[in-house]
C-alpha cells in the first residue's frame, strides 16, 4: 500500500489519543508531551490543553508547580521566539497553554523567580539583538532581587542561593537593587565569610557590582573594604576574595605579599591567567605561578602574550622545568600543544636560544606536539645531523644483540625506562628528514655518507648493528622524489650500494611500504595505488 498523508493522519490521531489516555497525573509524562506538542493538529492540542488544565489545577506540591511552569515557559518562549519558523505554533494554539501557565502561581517568591538564575533564563529569539536580550534578563533579575531581599530574611536568602546556579548574577542584581546599602554590605560580608563557594560567589557578585559603581573605578573602595576585613579579622579566605577585585598590577601584588606569604600563595593559586595583564613582568609572573604548581598556566600566559617578546632563556627555563615537575599532561593536551607551538615558533626567531635547547623542549613536549600545527621539526633536524642522537634513541628502544658481546646493566627505574623507550620509538616513527638533507629534502651526498658511516660505527660498538641498519634503511625511504628524476635519489642509491647490508635493504623496503599511507575506494573505482 502506498503511504500518503491520508493514510498517516488517522494513525497520528490514534497515537495522540492514546498518549492523552495514558498521561494521567504523571509529571514526567506531561513533560514528554510538551516536547511533541507541536507535532499534532489543533484539535488534539485543544483536547490536550483541557487535560493539562485539569492536571495543573490538582497540583499542590511547590516543586511540581515550579517544574511544570518552567517547562511551559520554555515551550511558549521557543515557539514565540521563532514564530516565523515552519514548526512554530500560532498564538491561537499557544493561548490555551498561556491560561494554564498563568494559573500556576508558585507559592513564595523563591519559586516564582528561581528560573531567572538558572541555565536557560536567557531565552533566544529569532532576529533579536543578543545584547538587548541580556539587558532584558538583567532588568528582570534586578526586579527579582528587590522582591527576594524585601520578602526573605538573610538566612532564607542564603538558603535560596543553594538552589540556583547563577549565584554571581544574583549578587550583581542585589547590588543594583533598591535595597539599602547597609543590607547589601551585610549580605556581602556574610557571603565573603562563608565556607560555601556558592555563597561566596554571590558575595563576589555584590562586590564587583558595588566596585563598578564607585568613583575612580572602585579601587579605593576595595582597599577600604580590605582594610575593614583586616581590622575586623574576617580571615584570609575573605581577604583573598576581596583582593581579587583589585587591579592586577605590581603595586597590588606587592601589597598582597606584604600582608602575608600565605595570602600571596592563595592569590596566585586562584588567579585566572587570563586576568594577568600582558604588560606584567614575565619573570615575576612565571616565578609566582610556577611556585604554586601552575607551570602549564604560565606557558599559556606566555603564549597569549608572545607579542611582548619575553626573554628566550626564561621561556626555555619555564618550559623545561614545567615538563620536569608537573608530570604527564592529562588535561587540555591539545591546548598545551598549541601554546608550546606558539612559543617554539617564537624561540626560532631569537638569538639567545640555541637549536639544542629548542630540541630539548621539543623532546619534553613531543607527545603534545605530534599532532599539532607545529611538529618537533628542530628535533628531527638534530637527528638528521647528529648520528649520536639517533644511536642514543635506538639504545633506549632495543637491547644489544645476544651475539654482540655487549652487556648492559638493568635500569634502576623500569617504568621510567619503558616510558623513555616509548617516546624514543615515537620520535623515530615520526622522523621523515633524511640525514644530510635540508628542509626542502635536497640531499648532500657527502653529509649523508658521513652520517651513515658514523652511525653504523656507533651502532656496532653498542651491539645494535643489525637493528640499526634496519632503521637507517627506513629513514632512507623517506627521501623525496625530484621532478623528472628516478627514485630513490642518487645519493640514497649510492649508500645502499656502498653498505650492501641485507638488513638496511629490508628496512628500506619496509619504509617504502609503510609510507604509502591509506587509500579508500569502491571496488570498481580503479586508479593507481
Amino acid at each position: 500500500e502506498t503511504v500518503t498523508g491520508t493514510t498517516i493522519a488517522p494513525m497520528s490521531t490514534t497515537i495522540g489519543d492514546n498518549l492523552l489516555a495514558l498521561v494521567g497525573n504523571k509529571t514526567d509524562r506531561w513533560q514528554a508531551l510538551f516536547r511533541i506538542w507541536s507535532n499534532f493538529d489543533t484539535a488534539w492540542r485543544l483536547e490536550a490543553a483541557k487535560g493539562l488544565k485539569a492536571f495543573a489545577s490538582g497540583l499542590s506540591e511547590p516543586g511540581e508547580i515550579e517544574f511544570i511552569r518552567n517547562e511551559l515557559r520554555a515551550l511558549l518562549e521557543r515557539h514565540r521566539g521563532f514564530k516565523d519558523a515552519e514548526w512554530a505554533m500560532s498564538d491561537e494554539d499557544l493561548q490555551p497553554l498561556d491560561e494554564v501557565f498563568n494559573s500556576l502561581q508558585p507559592a513564595g517568591v523563591e519559586n516564582r523567580v528561581r528560573w531567572l538564575f538558572c541555565p536557560g533564563a536567557l531565552g533566544l529569539r529569532s532576529n533579536a539583538d543578543f545584547k538587548a536580550l541580556q539587558d532584558d534578563l538583567a532588568a528582570q533579575q534586578v526586579e527579582a532581587a528587590d522582591d527576594l531581599v524585601r520578602e526573605l530574611t538573610a538566612d532564607a536568602l542564603f538558603a535560596f542561593i543553594a538552589t540556583i546556579t547563577m549565584q554571581g548574577a544574583l549578587g550583581s542584581a542585589v547590588a543594583k537593587s533598591q535595597a539599602p546599602d547597609a543590607t547589601k554590605l551585610a549580605l556581602m560580608k556574610q557571603g565573603l565569610l562563608s565556607d560555601a563557594e556558592r555563597e561566596a560567589e554571590f558575595a563576589v557578585g555584590i562586590l564587583w557590582s558595588l566596585r563598578a559603581r564607585a568613583v575612580d573605578g572602585g579601587d579605593t573602595w576595595v582597599r577600604m573594604l580590605w582594610a575593614q576585613a583586616i581590622s575586623e579579622n574576617w580571615g584570609e579566605r575573605a581577604e583573598m576574595r576581596i583582593v581579587h577585585a583589585l587591579p592586577r598590577t605590581a603595586e597590588t601584588w606587592a601589597e598582597i605579599e606584604a600582608r602575608s606569604a600565605s595570602l600571596a600563595q592563595t592569590y596566585w593559586k586562584t588567579i585566572s591567567p587570563y586576568d594577568i595583564p600582558g604588560d606584567a613582568d614575565p619573570a615575576y609572573v612565571a616565578e609566582h605561578l610556577d611556585a604554586v604548581g601552575r607551570g602549564y598556566d604560565t606557558i599559556g600566559w606566555f603564549a597569549q602574550n608572545i607579542a611582548a617578546k619575553p626573554a628566550g632563556p626564561l621561556l626555555v627555563k619555564t618550559l623545561y622545568e614545567t615538563a620536569r615537575s608537573s608530570g604527564p599532561i592529562v588535561e587540555n593536551a591539545a591546548m598545551v600543544g598549541y601554546w608550546v607551538g606558539i612559543i617554539l615558533n617564537y624561540l626560532e626567531t631569537v638569538s639567545d636560544v640555541t637549536e639544542q635547547e629548542i630540541s630539548w623542549v621539543e623532546w619534553a613536549y613531543f607527545q603534545v606536539l605530534r599532532y599539532s600545527q607545529r611538529p618537533a621539526r628542530t628535533l628531527h633536524r638534530a637527528l638528521a645531523r647528529e648520528p649520536e642522537l639517533f644511536v642514543l634513541l635506538l639504545k633506549h628502544i632495543f637491547l644489544p644483540a645476544e651475539d654482540s658481546g655487549v652487556v648492559e646493566p638493568e635500569p634502576d627505574d623500569i617504568e621510567g625506562a619503558r616510558k623513555l623507550a616509548g617516546q624514543a620509538y615515537d620520535v623515530l616513527h615520526d622522523w621523515a628528514l633524511v640525514p644530510g638533507s635540508d628542509d626542502q629534502g635536497v640531499i648532500d651526498p657527502v653529509a649523508l655518507e658521513d652520517w651513515v658511516k658514523r652511525a653504523r660505527k656507533l651502532l656496532a660498538e653498542a651491539g645494535r648493528g643489525e637493528i640499526g641498519d634496519i632503521k637507517i634503511g627506513e629513514i632512507l625511504s623517506a627521501a623525496k622524489p625530484a621532478p623528472g628524476r628516478p627514485w630513490p635519489p642518487e645519493p640514497v642509491g649510492e649508500i645502499i650500494e656502498m653498505v650492501r647490508s641485507r638488513a638496511l635493504e629490508q628496512g628500506f623496503e619496509t619504509g617504502v611500504y609503510n609510507r604509502r599511507g591509506v587509500t579508500v575506494r569502491m571496488p570498481h573505482d580503479g586508479g593507481k595505488l
